[in-house]
């Protein structure tokens, strides 16, 4: 019901707001809420947006949260931000310093995400960060400090680990990476397979057995 009414309301309001300014504030607000209801990806970047992010072309929002100062934050063209990934663009620690100055307000640092990223879930870019184009970060990542283009980064501290051009080399040719007309993700996605579609693809695949240990240093086996 209060979708309907925001569809039926918005255009009204929004025509009475060219004379009475908080009809428009209201059309505003309906607007957003069919956008919340019908297309999520699209009210995440306008609520980024109206906080002062700096969004380039089809950039995709899975989640959006940003602790805090939204316009310290730039996000390049056809960038992928996954679920529940934090940007931070404030330093706490500095409010627990004995020696702090009275008119403290805080430490703060600007980050800079290029464009054609990936930013995998539950990863956290921490302030004073740049990452170039191209570049891939895997899920769990705790980023703390730049790095160039291309450049695949895991882990926390987050590190290096191989070029993006390698990556996609490795995941092009993966029995795990499925291809199909009717459920690709430029086509469905925020949407996904029907369930079981991806478990009947890739359910016999072996999982990757763990790395042997390595053998014990001379210097550390009390010989």
């Amino acid at each position: 019901m209060k979708l309907l009414f925001c569809l039926l309301a918005a255009p009204v309001a929004e025509w009475l707001g060219r004379f009475i300014p908080p009809f428009a504030k209201f059309a505003r607000r309906c607007r957003m809420k069919v956008l919340h209801e019908t297309n999520i990806l699209e009210w995440r970047r306008q609520t980024a947006l109206d906080a002062g992010v700096k969004l380039g072309r089809n950039v995709k929002l899975y989640s959006f949260y940003v602790w805090s100062e939204p316009p310290l934050l730039e996000i390049g063209d056809n960038t992928i931000v996954s679920g529940e990934v934090f940007f931070v663009t404030h330093d706490g620690g500095v409010y627990t310093d004995p020696m702090r100055r009275p008119e403290l307000v805080g430490s703060y640092g600007r980050i800079s995400i290029g464009a054609d990223c990936f930013i995998g879930m539950r990863a956290t870019i921490l302030p004073d960060v740049q990452l170039g184009d191209r570049c891939i970060v895997a899920a769990g990542s705790v980023v703390s400090e730049s790095f160039p283009s291309d450049s695949v980064i895991m882990g926390s501290p987050a590190k290096r680990v191989m070029s993006t051009s390698t990556y996609y080399m490795f995941r092009r040719n993966s029995p795990n990476t499925l291809y199909d007309a009717e459920y690709s993700f430029d086509r469905i996605w925020p949407e996904i397979a029907p369930p079981g579609w991806v478990a009947g693809k890739i359910g016999h695949l072996p999982i990757r057995a763990p790395r042997p240990a390595a053998p014990p240093s001379r210097a550390n086996d009390g010989t």
